[in-house]
């Protein structure tokens, strides 16, 4: 299997923290461009390089316009380094140089951290599930990448099951935002399927906070199940909590937001 960064085509690119990927449309999404979990995932890859061996601990992630494939520019920029804690700002330029995500990513050094250990409750799905189909007649390459399987988890969320298409240590944090990403619409969906018009509903940006993605148990898994419950809709405007678990194990906790469009508005 491929590792992580032949998998991105990921280079260095000049100066401290910039990186050059190219991403192919294989790898897109249900709503236009590059799948928000890649954004995130090279984002993160990115921010590691200024912070060589530390933890990723978390990520905040904009995606501000479509991204289409072929070569992408990452330029991170260090914002803060403490004894503990380290903060990068990640943005992507697409070819023509417009700014196409902003993240801020923190990354902790673990020598800093005493080994305490508590598992949250157990997980609400095992993996398996149905095929994932997209929204209506969109085009959703990233299916045949992740084949991503779906079922309803017992508290009412969507579990999306999906297979990571890398491997190698150190690479935990990058294959959570994948599933996290992949499960943010299916439980918004339907709602917008309600809507006469099939309402899209793309989400604009994303956030997560890591725990135990880096493990060497989380690197190695090759699937991970996204958990994405839809907290409110109101006007349009959907609050999606996630989960993401792997190996038994809940890796990261966060939310995204999620629009409605109508039909002039795509």
């Amino acid at each position: 299997m491929t590792a992580l960064r032949d998998y991105f085509c990921a280079e260095p690119a000049g100066g401290e923290g910039t990186w050059q990927f190219v991403l192919g449309d294989h790898l897109y999404g249900a709503f236009g461009g590059i799948f928000g979990g890649a954004v995130a995932a090279v984002s993160v890859m990115t921010a590691r390089s200024l912070a060589p061996g530390w933890l990723a601990a978390g990520i905040d992630c904009r995606f501000l316009r479509p991204l289409r494939a072929g070569a992408v520019r990452a330029r991170g920029t260090r914002l803060h380094r403490g004894r503990t804690m380290t903060v990068v700002a990640v943005d992507l330029h697409d070819a023509q140089e417009r700014v196409v995500a902003h993240s801020t990513v923190s990354l902790v050094d673990s020598g800093a951290l005493e080994p305490i250990n508590l598992d949250g409750e157990a997980p609400a799905v095992a993996p398996g599930g149905i095929p994932w189909n997209a929204p209506g007649e969109a085009f959703a390459p990233i299916a045949e990448v992740l084949h991503p399987r779906m079922q309803r988890a017992r508290d009412g969320g969507v579990a999306s099951t999906v297979t990571i298409p890398w491997e190698g240590a150190a690479t935990g944090a990058e294959a959570v935002c994948v599933a996290a990403d992949l499960c943010v619409g299916p439980p918004v969906g339907s709602v917008a399927q309600r809507h006469p018009d099939g309402a899209a509903f793309p989400n604009p940006d994303m956030v997560l906070r890591f725990a135990g993605a880096d493990s060497p148990a989380v690197a190695a898994a090759r699937e991970l199940i996204g958990v994405g419950r839809l907290a409110r809709c109101a006007g349009g405007l959907a609050a999606v909590d996630i989960e993401v678990w792997a190996t038994g194990s809940i890796a990261a906790v966060g939310a995204a937001t999620t629009l409605l469009l109508r039909a002039r508005s795509r």
